[in-house]
Formats: C-alpha cells, sequence, structure tokens
C-alpha cells in the first residue's frame, strides 16, 4: 500500500480481476458484535423500532438507522442489543467499529475500512490504495450478504459515508451524540433519557432488587438526582451494590450536593463528566464560551435573547452558537413560549457540568456576563409593566444583544402579561439570584419593575418573596427603599391586610416627601385612601383622595387625575352618594379612554355598573359588566375577572334572575378559592347565601356563612360582618 494506512499498492484490474483470496480467511465471516448488555431495560418502544427497521424487507436501499442523543444515554448498549437480538437474522455476519466521534482524535474512515477488509478475508496484499477503492472492495464484499454494519459513536456524516455497503441485504446502525440530518435515507432515532419508572428498574438491576425495593422512595430521588441518564444511573448502582453497608439514603444524600455531583458519579472506568467533557471540547471555542457562561443562570429555562447577552452579540450569532450545543446534545430545545420564543435548557447533569467549565472564566468576566442578563430582564419587564399600566414611557435600552426592533421586545409591548407569564420563572429566579448574590441596585431595580405584573397576575407569593428580599439590599438608597415599601404596601393591601399596608404606605410616603418626589407622593396618598375605603372608613378615603388628585391636577397628570376620579367614584358608591359617584365615574373613563388605558377603564366600568343596579338602571349596568369582563379576560386578568362577575350576579339579582345570578357568583367563588384570596372567596360565599335566602332560603348553608363571618371577622370588615350576622339572624325555614 501506498501510505501508511493502505500497505503495498496492488493495480485495481488485479483487485477486480482475479485475485486469489485465502480461502480459510474468506470463509470466516467476522462476528464483531460486543459482549450483550445483560442488565439492558427501558427501551421497548424504540428497540421494537430499531428491529422492525433492520428487518424490513427491501429492495434497493440499504438500511441505515441513525441513533442520537447525549453522552451516557445509552445510544451503544441499544445498538449493542438489538445486533444481538437479531444476530439469527444476519447469518452472514456482525461488523462492529468505535469511530470515537466525541474525542479529540476520531477513527480515520480509510483506517476503518482496512480493518473491515481484513476481517472480510482480504489480504494485506490485496488492499488498494485510495479511500475510494477501498470503500468499493468493501462494498463488493458485503454485496448480496445479510450483514449487520455497527457504526458506533460517529463524529459525522462524512465519515460515516465510505463505510456504508450497498447491498440491499446489509444493515446499517449508526450512533451518534450529533442528529445525522444529511445521511441520505437514513431513518433517525433520537433517544432521550429514561422515564423515571424504568431509571428505578435499571438501578434495580444493577443495585440488587432487594435493595431497591426496600427502599424506593429513595432509589426514585437517585434517579431523579441522575436526571435519568442511564450512565450516571449505572454508575450509582454499581456504588451501591459495592458498599451493602451503605443506605440508599446515604448514596442519595452524597448525590444531592450540586457542587459534588459529578464528582460522585464515577465508577472504575465510567465517569459521567468525562463523558461529558467528549461533547463540550467537541464544539468551537464560542460554544463552549457560551456552554460555560450558563452556567452561571440558575434559571431553568432561557431564550436566544439571554445566550445573546451572555456573548455579547446579535440575537442571530446567538442562535447558531445554540443549535450548535443543541446538535452536540449538551442543550435541549424546550419548545416555544406563549410568545413564540425558543426556549433551551440544559439536562440537569449537564448543567452541573457546565458550572464546572465555568470555573475556567474569571470572576470579572462570570460577573460580567451575569449582569447583561440582569439588565435585560429588567428593561424587558420595565417596558412590560408600563405598557401593562398604560404608559408609553418606557422602552428598552438599545444592546448589541437585545434592541428596541427585536421580537422580544414587540411581544413585552404588545403582550405584557403573556411575556410576564412567559418569562414568570427566569425572571423570579435572576431576580433572586441577583438579590442573594450581587445585592447591587439593579436587582432591586428588577424586583420594583415586576410591581404592576405581579399585582395583575395576584402574584402574592413570589411578591412577598422578592420584595422581602429586596428591602435589606435596598438599605440605605432611599428612592429604592421607597419603591420597595410601597410595593409592600400594595401588596398587603390586596391581601386586606390593612393595617400592615397602611405602615408601609406610611414608611414610603416619608422618603418620597424627603426627597420632594411629588407624584409618588400623590401616588402613596391616592393607595393609603383606597385602603381606607376597602376599611370602610370612607370620610377619611375621600380626604386623602382629594388630597392625592388636588397634585396632580397641580401637575397636570391626567391620567392619574382620571384614576383617582375612578376611586373616588368607588368611594362615593360605598357611601351611598350615587349621583357623587356617577359624576365621577362618568368624567373619569373619557380620559382615560384617550389613553388607551384599558385596565383602568375596565376597572371604573365595573364600579360603574354597580352604581348603575343601584339606581336600577340594569341595562345600563349590564352594558358595562359585560364589557369590563370582557377586557379583563383579554388582559388575563383573573382577579378582576372574578371581581366583576361578582358585581354582574349582584346585578342580576337584583333583577330577581337567581340562575343567571348563581352562575356568577359561583364563577367568582371558584376563580377566588384558586387564587388563595379568601377575603372575596368569603364574600362570594355571602352573596350566594343573600340570594338562597332572597328566594325562599335563608337556612341553605348556614355553615358556610358562618365560616365567611370567621373569615370577614378577621378582616375587620364591618359592613359584611353585618351581612353575615343578618342571615344567621333570620329563623331556620321550618320554624317560619
Amino acid at each position: 500500500m501506498a501510505g501508511a494506512v493502505f500497505g503495498p499498492v496492488v493495480q485495481a484490474s488485479a483487485i477486480y480481476g482475479g485475485v486469489h483470496l485465502n480461502p480459510a480467511v474468506a470463509s470466516a465471516m467476522p462476528h464483531q458484535l460486543p459482549p450483550d448488555i445483560a442488565d439492558f431495560t427501558g427501551r421497548e418502544a424504540v428497540l421494537g423500532r430499531l428491529t422492525r427497521l433492520l428487518t424490513a424487507r427491501r429492495h434497493t436501499a440499504v438500511v441505515v438507522s441513525a441513533i442520537n442523543g447525549k453522552g451516557g444515554v445509552g445510544k451503544t448498549a441499544l445498538a449493542i442489543h438489538a445486533g444481538h437480538l437479531l444476530r439469527d437474522h444476519f447469518p452472514d455476519g456482525h461488523l462492529y467499529v468505535n469511530l470515537r466521534g466525541a474525542e479529540a482524535e476520531s477513527r480515520n474512515p480509510a483506517t476503518v475500512l482496512v480493518e473491515f477488509l481484513r476481517a472480510l478475508g482480504v489480504p494485506g496484499e490485496a488492499l488498494p490504495d485510495t479511500v475510494e477503492e477501498c470503500s468499493t472492495l468493501y462494498r463488493s464484499k458485503l454485496h448480496g450478504l445479510r450483514v449487520l454494519v455497527v457504526l458506533d459513536n460517529a463524529e459525522n456524516e462524512a465519515q460515516v459515508r465510505p463505510l456504508l455497503p450497498g447491498s440491499p441485504t446489509a444493515a446499517v446502525v449508526v450512533t451518534s451524540r450529533r442528529r445525522m440530518t444529511g445521511l441520505e435515507g437514513a431513518t433517525g432515532l433520537p433517544l432521550d433519557v429514561l422515564d423515571e419508572a424504568r431509571a428505578v428498574d435499571l438501578l434495580a438491576r444493577i443495585a440488587g432488587d432487594e435493595r431497591v425495593a426496600a427502599d424506593s422512595a429513595a432509589a426514585g430521588r437517585i434517579v431523579r438526582l441522575c436526571g435519568c441518564l442511564p450512565l450516571a444511573i449505572r454508575i450509582a448502582g454499581a456504588k451501591i451494590a459495592e458498599a451493602p453497608h451503605r443506605t440508599l439514603e446515604a448514596i442519595e444524600g452524597r448525590l444531592r450536593d450540586e457542587h459534588r455531583r459529578l464528582d460522585e458519579l464515577v465508577a472504575g472506568d465510567l465517569e459521567v463528566r468525562a463523558s461529558l467533557a467528549l461533547s463540550y471540547l467537541s464544539c468551537p471555542e464560542r460554544e463552549r464560551r457560551l456552554f460555560s457562561l450558563l452556567g452561571c443562570l440558575r434559571s431553568a429555562d432561557f431564550p436566544v435573547w439571554v445566550a445573546a447577552a451572555l456573548l455579547e452579540v446579535h440575537a442571530d450569532e446567538a442562535e447558531d452558537a445554540l443549535d450548535s450545543l443543541v446538535r452536540a446534545q449538551l442543550l435541549d430545545v424546550d419548545g416555544d413560549d406563549a410568545v413564540g420564543q425558543a426556549r433551551y435548557r440544559f439536562h440537569d447533569l449537564i448543567r452541573d457540568y457546565s458550572r464546572d467549565t465555568l470555573q475556567n472564566h474569571a470572576a470579572h468576566d462570570r460577573d460580567a456576563a451575569f449582569e447583561r442578563v440582569l439588565r435585560g430582564y429588567r428593561d424587558l419587564t420595565r417596558t412590560a409593566e408600563a405598557h401593562a399600566d398604560a404608559r408609553r414611557d418606557i422602552v428598552v435600552q438599545t444592546q448589541v444583544w437585545i434592541s428596541p426592533d427585536q421580537p422580544v421586545v414587540a411581544a413585552a409591548v404588545e403582550r405584557p402579561v403573556t411575556w410576564y407569564s412567559a418569562e414568570r420563572r427566569s425572571v423570579l429566579s435572576i431576580a433572586t439570584q441577583a438579590l442573594e448574590t450581587m445585592g447591587d441596585a439593579t436587582a432591586v431595580e428588577l424586583v420594583i419593575a415586576c410591581q404592576g405584573l405581579f399585582e395583575i397576575t395576584s402574584d402574592w407569593t413570589a411578591w412577598e418573596h422578592t420584595h422581602e428580599m429586596a428591602l435589606p439590599v435596598a438599605g440605605d438608597r432611599p428612592l429604592l427603599r421607597a419603591h420597595t415599601l410601597y410595593g409592600l404596601g400594595t401588596l398587603h393591601w390586596d391581601k386586606a391586610q390593612w393595617a400592615s399596608a397602611q405602615r408601609f404606605f406610611a414608611e414610603s410616603l416619608q422618603i418620597f416627601t424627603e426627597c420632594r418626589e411629588d407624584h409618588w407622593r400623590a401616588r402613596v396618598l391616592h393607595s393609603m385612601g383606597g385602603v381606607l375605603r376597602d376599611e370602610g372608613r370612607l370620610t377619611e378615603a375621600l380626604d386623602l383622595l382629594a388630597q392625592a388628585d388636588t397634585m396632580f391636577v397641580r401637575d397636570n397628570d391626567e391620567l392619574w387625575h382620571a384614576r383617582t376620579l375612578r376611586r373616588m367614584g368607588g368611594a362615593y358608591w360605598d357611601a351611598g352618594e350615587l349621583t357623587a359617584a356617577t359624576q365621577s365615574l362618568e368624567a373619569s373613563l373619557p380620559i382615560l379612554r384617550n389613553f388607551h388605558d384599558v385596565r383602568w377603564e375596565a376597572r371604573g366600568l365595573r364600579t360603574l355598573g354597580g352604581v348603575y343596579t343601584a339606581l336600577d338602571r340594569i341595562d345600563d349596568a349590564v352594558r358595562c359588566l359585560d364589557a369590563c369582563i370582557t377586557t379583563f379576560r383579554r388582559l388575563g386578568d383573573e382577579l378582576w375577572v372574578a371581581r366583576s362577575l361578582r358585581t354582574l350576579g349582584q346585578c342580576h339579582a337584583r333583577q330577581a334572575n337567581q340562575a343567571k345570578a348563581e352562575r356568577c357568583f359561583r364563577a367568582a367563588l371558584k376563580t377566588f378559592g384558586d387564587l388563595g384570596d379568601t377575603r372575596y372567596e368569603a364574600l362570594s360565599r355571602l352573596d350566594l347565601a343573600e340570594l338562597a335566602a332572597a328566594h325562599g332560603n335563608p337556612d341553605s348553608d348556614r355553615t358556610s356563612i358562618e365560616e365567611a363571618l370567621v373569615t370577614l371577622q378577621h378582616y375587620n370588615d364591618t359592613r359584611s360582618i353585618a351581612r353575615c350576622q343578618a342571615l344567621l339572624s333570620l329563623p331556620p325555614q321550618s320554624d317560619r
């Protein structure tokens, strides 16, 4: 052959003419499959599909089944097990090679061809001197034979093509970490991690059925900590088997520490970290940098712009890098979110490895990358909150990774609540991480930017958690502290915790006054007036609202003047001053409409519907309430849908339309229960009880009324307490 690979040169005519091969060698057809996997389990569906593909009758094309999946997922085990199952179907032999495609030096197909030809009985002196000629001879040798060729751990299509037989009697199985989309005629078989039940089965086969059965709960936790990755489960099972004195809970405890988990997943020559390193090191430098920097995020998933921020590149370039990591099986595509963004996620163990490689970057590089993501979320959240609140004064600052012309910004502007719902987990994860690890102003600014979205979505748990974390971080930065306090006041107001709401508002008011922030002074007075209204202290409420309105009018703030008129209209309604209520509300609506403030306009229509009901203007009331319910549903504001349904139910009750009223009250009751709004849930139960009493059934559910009374006493809601007591004082129907 001319070179080191092919040896002495032989004329092509001799090869194809009449080279006399050693009959003994030629008759010894190879059976090169490695030993079968005795504990193979959990792949019934894909194994069935693979065996059907390999045994299907065909006339022209060789069958190529390309199994792809991340390192350690069991691709080789599947291919080898299928080969052993089908030994009788391929009686003329089995060729196997590990192409080492994920390693730094993958196998040269020319070298593999020489090995295959020698295994097929071709003596060294008869080997051709080019890859093309070897490939031709290889196909000739396999022509008409029922042979299975397993090309394990392939790097790419170019490495595989010279090794494909030409005869339809042969079949090929290719395994690769990358999808072989360019391999003509290949059937792709993506292989994912095991489901939990099959993962536990695999653990039991390796560690021992009795030990796993004795503590099945711990076994389930172990396989979850292994991400249901077969290689990791195999290692964990081996560690359990080799340490009979150690409980499954002890093994689980060692795996629970994400910083040491990969250190634990080593057994003999099996190592998860080493397997993942092969994929990582095979990537270009840009992709390796992105993979590492993604390790600085705790978020479960992320969109393209986050990767762009980490790399400081345009979104298109970041998307290319992400797709490259997906092809390398280092990232998974998690589908599109509610605003159409593709989202990506790590397998848990691959995330651990990403954090390992992050240590290769200087601390200032890691911090700067995370800060870019944090600023991006702050700016997007500010944009979403501003547009949800009918303000147009906030736009995302132009950066190379995110700018006003990008689709993600359009989503925050045009569908702010939907954007927040799609990004909620990431926003909260980034905010919490930043508050815990950085404690800088940007983290607090992100939390403050969430306030309006928290309120719209009734996300009270996240609201309280983030603001309680943000308050000490705000420290002695007065405006950050004042805005955080204001957010906490609004939260406690929404939860009908009126005393604590007023304390937070009072402290924020003092700071805004000291900082001469007149707009925010007026905003706080407006909110404090709202709390007083809910407490039933209507004279005091109207006084504070009037003070706030004077300030808004003085500063020509028409939007907040209209919002204050709307709130004053509600206080007048509660006080029974229906003419003043109507005038305030009807004056506010055109201004809100002019500002395209659909949310506050809908709130005004809901209040006006209640006033019209009290005035017996039923048709006008229904028209207002139907309109506001439609708006709130379109905005995704379930809390205000439910509040409006209560008001509509009261309108129907006034008409003595029991069926419609009951449907409204029950729909509202369910939503309040789902949201955890115990006060309004109690009010809805009270509505239903009053409806039943009005139709001759006062004792329909006295237990429910008594429970509502206890709840309303907790909130010191004197008007509603009186309603409960009036119902409970009615004699039972049998005594009347």
